[in-house]
């Protein structure tokens, strides 16, 4: 048994002689290479191609932020359009307020009317949370446009909030005013704008609500500085994709 396995073993030996014997060891290098090249360039290939992916979705992460940051911009400028047509009203108001019998009747109406409007603004925000969630904002390279993105956001609603804080300033008054018997219980029903407002500005109330309104922001346009933010950071995105 003994003599059988030994000579079998050693069968075996000559074989893998004559095998290896007609192998070159630059073409086992070459093979070698060829193997770890192929492995390097797999990885090359996946992480470019990781790469690409990832530049494509920011790129369209980008896109919709843009969309949502001009969305902001309309309600931006509503907000102010709104606030001039309200200061404008009141001042028209305190203009005439010793004789509202020169006044003219529409547009005396219409300043009437904005003393009694509210228009809470809304901003949107789902495009800067999806950047955020998906980790795609990490992978802005340009870091000085990924802080003026997230400043710009921080703009917008510091603009809402001001906002909501002048139209919760209106209805203060406009509440204080339904407490007024001669404001709840004034009947209309035979009187002309005219008389209807002097009889209004006789109220201590209406007339603080009235006089609050001019100055409760400074300045001619007070949003326009959240405006230009706007563009500037629409513009840097343009520039970066």
């Amino acid at each position: 048994m003994k003599q059988f396995l030994g000579k079998q073993l050693a069968a075996a030996g000559k074989k893998l002689v004559r095998t290896t014997s007609g192998w070159k060891w630059g073409h086992f290098f070459s093979n070698f290479l060829a193997v770890v090249l192929g492995i390097i360039l797999t990885f090359a290939g996946n992480n470019w191609l990781q790469q690409r992916n990832t530049q494509r979705d920011l790129k369209t992460s980008l896109q919709l932020i843009k969309d949502e940051l001009n969305l902001n911009r309309e309600n931006i400028a509503k907000m102010q359009d709104n606030y001039l047509k309200d200061r404008q009203a009141a001042k028209y108001l305190l203009q005439y307020q010793s004789d509202y019998f020169k006044a003219d009747h529409k547009t005396l109406a219409e300043s009437g009317a904005c003393m009694f409007r509210s228009n809470f603004p809304s901003i949107v925000t789902d495009a800067l949370e999806m950047l955020k969630s998906s980790g795609l904002l990490q992978k802005i390279t340009d870091r000085k446009l990924a802080v003026e993105i997230i400043k710009t956001y921080s703009t917008i609603k510091s603009a809402k909030e001001a906002t909501d804080s002048y139209y919760e300033s209106k209805r203060k008054w406009q509440y204080k005013l339904m407490d007024i018997p001669a404001f709840v219980g004034y009947d209309d029903s035979d009187k002309s704008t005219f008389e209807k407002w002097t009889d209004y500005m006789k109220i201590s109330q209406m007339v603080e609500l009235v006089e609050s309104i001019p100055n409760y922001f400074n300045g001619p346009y007070p949003y326009n500085e959240d405006l230009e933010a706007i563009d500037e950071a629409i513009t840097a995105i343009d520039r970066a994709y």
